[in-house]
């Protein structure tokens, strides 16, 4: 029962809010509204165990100074803390040196509470700027589960806009039976300024036997790199499963999604992927 309203948080020497519970517990009915969240040396904002979180007309600014250094962060400590109905709305993310947003689930597993995420009307911007350690770069970077027994759950963006950035939007290592993740429509213009990857791109853990879990529905693409729009990595024995959605693609030329290193479509399980080029 903890509302913070208003406020700046600027210039530490870690993340600008952590929300816990210490050891297996967890916070509960948390509000942070009208909050800027700017020049934190870890993340804007980390969410370690909560449930029933609403932010709204809150910004995550420019994180920066030692990993993971996002905007916002969920990353569970222990398989007992909880991501139960948290949610983000009208909220904006720009310029952190690693993800706007990024969900972190090695910690929980299939015995842990579910997860239940929605992020609906933010806008992301110019994230990735430099990630630390070689992290992967994006707008919204969904981590590593645990592929032996990960969390299941539910995780929303829905009618997310991303304008303007040099790298991806969406990076993921998430294997198919951890919680699924929907895009719902979203609209991306002026994204991989500077890359040389696809606007979308999954590669597996190492030792994952599979990749997937994902839906995008009317997702709107728009950038000038001569890229496909999606890339899938991984080896020829990586299973594919329940990757599917529906894209209007404005670039340069008309790339379907290109499978890399041995990834072999046909082992799919439920792909299916269509899209609409438009010049």
């Amino acid at each position: 029962n903890v509302t913070v309203k208003g406020l700046t948080f600027q210039n530490s020497g870690g993340d600008g809010i952590h929300i816990s519970g210490g050891t297996g517990g967890y916070s509960e009915n948390i509000t942070i509204e009208d909050v800027i969240c700017k020049n934190n040396r870890r993340n804007g904002m980390s969410v370690i165990s909560v449930q029933h979180l609403w932010v709204r007309n809150s910004q995550f600014l420019n994180s920066n100074g030692t990993r993971p250094e996002a905007g916002v962060d969920l990353e569970p400590d222990f398989g007992t803390n909880r991501m139960v109905n948290v949610n983000f709305n009208n909220c904006k993310f720009s310029g952190n040196d690693n993800a706007g947003f990024k969900i972190a689930a090695l910690n929980v597993n299939s015995s842990s509470t579910p997860i239940s995420v929605t992020v609906v009307d933010c806008e992301f911007s110019n994230n990735g700027v430099a990630p630390n350690d070689h992290l992967p770069n994006a707008e919204v970077l969904i981590g590593a589960s645990n592929f032996t027994n990960p969390v299941r759950g539910e995780v929303l963006f829905e009618r997310a806009t991303f304008n303007g950035s040099k790298s991806r939007i969406l990076f993921s290592r998430k294997v198919d039976n951890a919680f699924h993740v929907t895009f719902k429509d979203c609209i991306a213009k002026n994204v991989i300024q500077s890359g040389d990857d696809a606007p979308i791109k999954f590669e597996p853990q190492i030792g994952a036997p599979n990749l997937g879990g994902f839906t995008f529905t009317n997702f709107y693409i728009e950038y000038t790199n001569n890229q496909p729009f999606m890339k899938i990595n991984g080896s020829k024995s990586l299973i594919l499963k329940n990757i599917t959605g529906n894209f209007r693609i404005k670039g340069p030329n008309d790339l379907p999604v290109q499978y890399s290193n041995g990834v072999n479509p046909a082992n799919g399980v439920n792909v299916k992927v269509t899209y609409q080029h438009i010049k």
